[in-house]
Parts: structure tokens; sequence; C-alpha cells
């Protein structure tokens, strides 16, 4: 059986994107939460994410939506939001298991260079654990 995630392989990057026929990281997330949990994500822009402030109010608007960040050491499941940092800025995907590997689903361009492919990637959580945040939706925390 084929995995949900395999037909957004190869999609193309465009900033603002919200799928289904091209995504930015972003909208990726948000994409893939609506049509395989029902979750609405709220809105955010690509570039929204380069300085701390920033960084700050995607942690506000995620957790005003039941998502919360997961302790250091937590392993990630499918659906968790994986933030990522890397040399470019802080990048979001979203873990998928298949066949019991864990991958991180991205979407990964450039602003001044649309055209990217949407790519699922191994979840290396050796060289990513001390970079990343795992962010996980729990719907009835009191």
């Amino acid at each position: 059986m084929m995995h949900w995630a395999f037909p957004l392989i190869g999609k193309p990057w465009l900033a603002g994107a919200v799928g289904p026929n091209a995504f930015d990281c972003w909208g990726l997330v948000r994409y893939v939460q609506r049509q395989q949990r029902g979750i609405e994500m709220p809105p955010l822009a690509v570039g929204e994410l380069q300085s701390p402030e920033q960084l700050e109010g995607l942690h506000d608007l995620v957790r005003r939506s039941h998502w919360h960040r997961q302790p250091e050491g937590t392993a990630p499941a499918e659906y968790d939001i994986f933030l990522m940092r890397s040399r470019a800025g802080p990048h979001v995907g979203v873990v998928i298991d298949v066949g019991g590997q864990l991958r991180v689903l991205h979407a990964v361009g450039d602003v001044d260079s649309p055209g990217s492919v949407i790519h699922s990637s191994f979840l290396e959580v050796s060289q990513l654990w001390g970079r990343s945040q795992i962010w996980r939706y729990i719907e009835n925390e009191k």
C-alpha cells in the first residue's frame, strides 16, 4: 500500500503556496494537518521565521491551536511538527511513518528561485536533535 505522503513528493515549492499543486514549508505542514487530521493551522508567510521574535510568534500561534513543544529527548511521532534550525534559518516539516521508519516531509525552496521540490528525508535524529524542536497536537490537555 502506498503511503499518503508519496503523491506530495515532487510538488513544486512556491512562496505562500498551501497546496495541493505547490507548497512552501509552512503551507505543506498546514495541508498535511488539514487533509490527514482535520486540524486547521494558522497562516504564516515565508520569511516570518527569521528573527527570534518572529519565531516566538510562531510558537504563540502554534500554542493557541493545541500544539505543545515536547520536552528534549521526546521521540517524534507521525504528524508531529518538526521545527529545524539550519544555516538558512528556521524550517518546518511534518513527521511521517513509512513502514516503521520516521522521516520528515518538508518543502524546500527559496523566494528567489521557486520550483524546488518537496522532499521526504530520513529523520536523522543524531544530526538534527540538538537543532530541532518537536511540536505535538494535544487536543484535550487541561
